[in-house]
């Protein structure tokens, strides 16, 4: 079991676009704390946008709220993990591979069915990335791990 230093407490907030700023400052300066270098950084910030952005705009009919937390692990494997919990509409955005089939084979971003680009893009981006449907925070959640390699 690997050893993890950086493990923060989960932080809320309002599930609104007006609050990505503050949730993507609160991982970034995580990942400038575990020593992630600025390169891959970009790249942690492109993908946690694409998941959290989808959250914000589909987990909830009305409001609600995100829940952001992160870790770095601390042995050959060096990742930096986020977790995005939400306790919005059931939604494994892992399951839709035939809407990843077909964006995949599409010929141009014309040809390409909504909604299936960015669950390539954050698989692409974060090492095995998962999810589950559980108890967590007093309710049944959306739980989304993002590990990522530094």
């Amino acid at each position: 079991m690997p050893e993890t230093l950086d493990f923060t407490e989960w932080q809320a907030f309002p599930a609104v676009m007006a609050n990505y700023p503050q949730m993507l400052e609160f991982v970034t300066a995580g990942a400038e704390s575990a020593d992630v270098p600025i390169k891959r950084l970009m790249k942690l910030e492109l993908g946690f946008e694409e998941a959290v952005v989808n959250v914000i705009n589909y987990a909830y009919e009305d409001t609600g709220t995100l829940y952001l937390r992160y870790t770095k692990t601390v042995d050959d494997t060096g990742h930096f993990t986020v977790e995005i919990v939400d306790h919005g509409i059931a939604f494994n955005p892992f399951k839709l591979e035939e809407n990843m089939h077909n964006t995949q084979n599409a010929k141009s971003l014309d040809d390409a069915l909504p909604g299936g680009l960015g669950i390539p893009f954050v698989k692409k981006i974060f090492t095995e990335p998962s999810y589950k449907r559980e108890n967590l925070l007093g309710a049944e959640a959306n739980h989304l791990v993002l590990p990522f390699k530094i």
